[in-house]
């Protein structure tokens, strides 16, 4: 999961590894808008996303002052902010 995202004022993209190797990418928008973010071809893991992780495919929005936390697939393509 490197690099992290290259986020617009307001909206972190923070990656971190777990003790065991796992990494994640903690998302955090401090702003009132909702943002979108594109994962391209890869499937990452949303583990905020209610009682059962859900795949991220293609677009994960961020409601305004939302959070998610992703679980990265190494195969997979990092994700990047939509244009």
């Amino acid at each position: 999961m490197t690099p992290a995202l290259d986020t617009p004022a307001g909206v972190e993209a923070v990656p971190r590894r777990a003790a065991d190797g796992t990494e994640h990418l903690f998302l955090l928008n401090h702003t009132p808008d909702e943002v979108t973010v594109v994962s391209g071809t890869g499937t990452p893991v949303d583990l905020l996303a209610g009682d059962v992780p859900a795949p991220v495919s293609g677009h994960l929005c961020l409601p305004p002052f939302g959070a998610a936390v992703l679980r990265d697939d190494p195969a997979q393509p990092t994700l990047r902010e939509e244009a």
